[in-house]
């Protein structure tokens, strides 16, 4: 089903996260061995599609990683110390802090040291994931706006589980990107716009910047044009944040397979934290803000698979076959850490995962540019469903509930 070239793709993208990361192509390609595909253009590929040539942009792009794993720490007093926002001069808060500092944790993920770090997509730094992924990331902004220009940074923050530590780095984000923007760009007429890319509570960061400027930095310049929440835990804590003018647009991507998402129940407001964004008494989600059910689907696979089989798989007239639900398909959505790591993490990220290694955010950009070409037709803010099938070359984007349509776009012909 897949060409030679895309094989040679495949390989070539094997070697330069190797090369950014530390690990032998061998051993990568070792690794990635049960993978049947990877659907990443270089930038010497013809373009599949028709791209954008309108105007020139400049970006700058931050990356905020999530929180620290907390599994370690789970027992009985910390659990109420997390549900009374009472973490700071612990035995936790300490080992994160180093563990913030030691450059293991950034060998898998965009994720630097502390505060707005440049992310030099010509530094082939050994054992630094986020190099990589940068580079990945733009190659794909790059297919589908050639003419955009990107700056791409990582913002580090606490990564404690604290709505204290978070909105504190919130103000952090917007005092340092602020500085940022003035000596770097501002000051030589060069005035980019902003996107900030929040993954797990590095998201809650985000939105938490509005929360900065509203009682920090009322008069701050600081306009956020494009924030995309990556498997954010929505709370009721900050949900609201996304309705302040601060943000232009907001996508909020999520996966049903998604499943440390929803378990944040560490508040005496709330039980659980939720998938996606809702009305309620005290707020009304916004129409800026698009939610994305992101979704991969690939073949059922049996020992007696025939050419009828695989034709049945394409078969779009077939209502079954549209929605995904058919026994000849199946459901391979992201987990949460699909979402924001590489595949030689260490844990929950599974080999099989149809995408291995990447990380399933570095589409994003090409999954935005065909949700834009549809946007009339959409119905906000109720979620719309992009449902990837790598293996036949294809995108489904669809909505059910308000809007009955399904727009059927190819995914990385090559």
């Amino acid at each position: 089903m897949k060409s030679s070239k895309k094989w040679v793709h495949f390989l070539t993208y094997l070697c330069i996260a190797s090369a950014l990361t530390g690990i032998s192509p061998l051993e990568a390609a070792r690794k990635r061995k049960k993978s049947k595909i990877l659907h990443a253009a270089m930038q010497s590929d013809v373009n599949p599609i028709d791209i954008n040539t309108d105007k020139a942009e400049t970006w700058v792009t931050v990356f905020i990683h999530g929180i620290m794993s907390i599994q370690p720490h789970l027992t009985i007093q910390n659990v109420m110390r997390f549900v009374r926002d009472d973490v700071h001069h612990t035995i936790y808060s300490k080992t994160v802090e180093y563990m913030r500092l030691d450059p293991y944790f950034y060998l898998n993920q965009a994720m630097q040291e502390f505060g707005l770090k440049r992310i030099d997509l010509n530094d082939l730094q050994p054992g630094h994931a986020t190099n990589a992924i940068a580079q990945i990331y733009n190659d794909v902004t790059k297919l589908v706006y050639p003419l955009e220009t990107n700056h791409y940074y990582t913002f580090g923050w606490s990564g404690l589980l604290s709505p204290t530590s978070r909105y504190a780095d919130a103000v952090k984000l917007l005092e340092q990107l602020t500085d940022e923007l003035e000596e770097k760009y501002w000051k030589y007429g060069i005035f980019p716009k902003i996107r900030l890319v929040g993954y797990s509570h590095g998201g809650n960061v985000c939105l938490n910047v509005a929360a900065a400027r509203q009682n920090v930095y009322p008069h701050s310049p600081i306009s956020i044009d494009e924030l995309i929440l990556v498997g954010v835990p929505i709370q009721t804590e900050t949900d609201y944040l996304a309705s302040d003018p601060i943000f232009k647009k907001i996508y909020h991507f999520f996966s049903q397979k998604d499943r440390i998402q929803r378990i944040d129940f560490f508040s005496f407001n709330r039980v659980f934290s939720r998938r996606y964004f809702r009305n309620s008494n005290n707020f009304k989600v916004p129409k800026k803000l698009m939610q994305i059910d992101m979704k991969f689907i690939r073949s059922t696979k049996t020992k007696h698979d025939t050419p009828h089989k695989q034709a049945a798989r394409e078969n779009f007239n077939n209502p079954s076959i549209i929605s995904g639900r058919s026994h000849l398909l199946r459901d391979c959505s992201p987990g949460h850490l699909e979402f924001w790591f590489f595949g030689w993490s260490p844990k929950y990220y599974r080999e099989s995962f149809i995408i291995h290694p990447l990380p399933a955010f570095v589409f994003i950009p090409y999954v935005l540019y065909y949700i834009r070409e549809i946007r009339d037709e959409i119905v906000t803010p109720y979620p719309i469903i992009v449902d990837i099938r790598p293996e036949f070359d294809t995108m489904l984007i669809k909505q059910r509930k308000y809007a009955n349509f399904t727009h059927i776009f190819p995914f990385f012909i090559a």
